[in-house]
């Protein structure tokens, strides 16, 4: 919703508070995100087939809105088969949307406690312009691949984080990918496109998950020194994590890729976690060596993980230090997460994986709409 002021007078306009997205605060503190802009966007239809004309597709794209990236940038992202736009049902909107809304006068009317918008950037990554690329295949081709979307999400990352002069404070990624077919159930995993694509988030206020579950404890905010070997940061839980992996699956003395089962958190309690061996706090500063070693990595894990489950579903999760804090960032210790969905693990689910990024839940409806729906549909007296 869109409040628009003008002096001391407010109107509504709610045609054009359909373009914003809100974090709205109930009186418990719990919080939910209305993403406006989410509410168009049209549910995959059922009897859709790969075989049909794709907008992500080299030939369609005409169809998307304007490249997000320009110049030399745009010249290498095409050279390794990337292209990367805003998203057109964003969760978050940029500063320019939002620019001129006062939420004070909706926050008086309201019976939640606080309502904010939710600024931000969301893009979205066409990671290649092969529409049937197998990402569990051990083949060069597929190696090729990972070496470019992850050049890709670097360059995502740093363009984000330098985005209007540092107006963001923190940024991440996230990718919903559906798995194949198994007793007529496809493996979800809350992906409403079949061709391969990732997503860049950037939020002008760092997740809470982020800033106050992942970091460590406020005790260890003055310890920052590493260990004798110069390799582990004491007070990271990443680090923390590292000494004692009775489950780690490879290492490449660079990354190491292991599993880890919670059972508290379905459907996300089976996770792949690959995290570098030595303190990093943000994956947008890795050299290209360090991003040729995760990369190599990813492939392996994703060889592994089909080999294991084939053609199963997945979620990808790349959460890194805020750029900006009120704590300090260099206690993180970045890592990135493959959730499987499949029927043997049970983690099949039927939304996406923002939730779990963010760390709250992403409403598919406005909660005033579904009172509104009930009331017409209330029988007359």
């Amino acid at each position: 919703m869109r409040i628009l002021a003008d002096g001391d007078k407010h109107t509504i306009d709610f045609n054009l508070l359909r373009g914003a997205s809100e974090i709205r605060t109930g009186s418990s503190g719990k919080q939910a995100i209305v993403p406006y802009t989410r509410l168009a966007k049209p549910e995959p239809a059922k009897d859709k087939t790969l075989d049909e004309v794709c907008v992500f597709c080299p030939d369609a794209r005409h169809k998307l809105g304007e490249v997000y990236f320009g110049g030399a940038r745009l010249a290498m992202m095409e050279d390794r088969g990337l292209y990367v736009i805003d998203n057109k049902f964003p969760t978050v909107v940029p500063p320019e949307i939002t620019k001129g809304i006062d939420m004070t006068y909706l926050n008086q009317l309201s019976i939640f406690s606080n309502r904010r918008l939710a600024r931000g950037r969301h893009l979205v990554m066409i990671e290649t312009p092969n529409h049937y690329l197998d990402t569990f295949e051990d083949s060069p081709m597929t190696r090729n691949y990972y070496h470019n979307i992850v050049w890709g999400w670097i360059q995502m990352l740093r363009a984000l984080r330098s985005e209007g002069y540092g107006m963001y404070e923190f940024g991440g990624v996230i990718k919903n990918r559906n798995g194949g077919y198994k007793d007529g159930m496809k493996k979800d995993a809350g992906d409403s496109q079949p061709h391969l694509h990732s997503q860049g988030i950037a939020l002008d206020k760092t997740p809470k998950r982020i800033e106050e579950y992942d970091l460590p404890s406020e005790k260890y905010e003055k310890i920052l020194k590493t260990d004798n070997l110069g390799k582990i940061l004491m007070g990271c839980k990443g680090c923390i994590e590292l000494r004692d992996l009775p489950l780690a699956r490879e290492n490449d003395g660079t990354h190491i890729s292991y599993y880890v089962r919670d059972p508290d958190m379905p459907p996300y309690h089976s996770e792949i976690k690959i995290v570098p061996i030595n303190h990093q706090s943000l994956f947008d500063e890795i050299t290209d060596e360090q991003a040729s070693s995760f990369a190599d990595m990813l492939h392996r894990t994703m060889i592994a993980l089909g080999n294991t489950y084939p053609d199963c579903g997945y979620n990808y999760e790349l959460v890194q230090a805020p750029w900006k804090s009120r704590r300090d960032s260099r206690l993180y210790h970045w890592k990135f997460s493959i959730y499987p969905a499949s029927p043997e693990l049970e983690t099949e689910r039927r939304s996406g994986i923002m939730s779990h990024f963010l760390g709250i839940p992403v409403l598919k409806h406005a909660p005033e709409d579904i009172a509104a729906k009930i009331e017409q549909n209330r029988p007359k007296k």
